[in-house]
């Protein structure tokens, strides 16, 4: 019981880790002049894969039978039984893709909106006060993104890891 208590409290502290290490990242790229690593895909899908094997490899090894047994749920047809481990093992390589796209996607998209407005401020004189407003809403609604994506990427690794269990 007590190595279990103290293998969730790891787990958890090292979620806490990971989250609040993207939120800071994704915060640092919402500052003018510097441009987040967390937008670059190479950088998401590094860490997404790194997390990903760590969690399948140790999986892989402390319950190779179990790991394997997922790949082929109980009561498949048999018309089924060739094609579902594909699928199966497809879903589980396809995750780490998933999570990089996502968060890397999400923070591009609201940086290029923001790039577009300030464009327009450039332009057009007239309309620059509401453009001002509608960038300074934007930032906000930028910061809240920054903060929503590295929640979303630890829950998803954190579903992960239960779905594991």
């Amino acid at each position: 019981r007590l190595k279990s208590l103290i293998s969730d409290r790891l787990k958890s502290q090292s979620l806490r880790l990971v989250g609040l290490t993207i939120l800071l990242i994704n915060l640092a790229g919402n500052t003018p002049l510097f441009l987040a690593p967390s937008i670059f895909y190479a950088m998401t899908a590094t860490l997404s894969i790194v997390l990903w094997v760590r969690l399948i490899g140790t999986v892989a090894l402390s319950q190779a039978r179990e790991f394997l047994a997922h790949l082929l749920p109980a009561g498949s047809p048999l018309g089924l039984m060739l094609f579902l481990p594909l699928v199966e093992a497809f879903s589980q390589i396809i995750r780490p893709l998933t999570l990089s796209v996502r968060l890397s996607t999400n923070l591009s998209a609201g940086h290029i909106i923001i790039y577009i407005f300030s464009y327009f401020v450039l332009l057009s004189s007239i309309l620059s006060p509401f453009l001002y407003v509608v960038l300074a809403m934007l930032f906000l609604l930028e910061l809240g993104i920054s903060a929503l994506q590295a929640y979303i990427f630890v829950s998803l690794i954190s579903l992960y890891i239960q779905e594991t269990e």
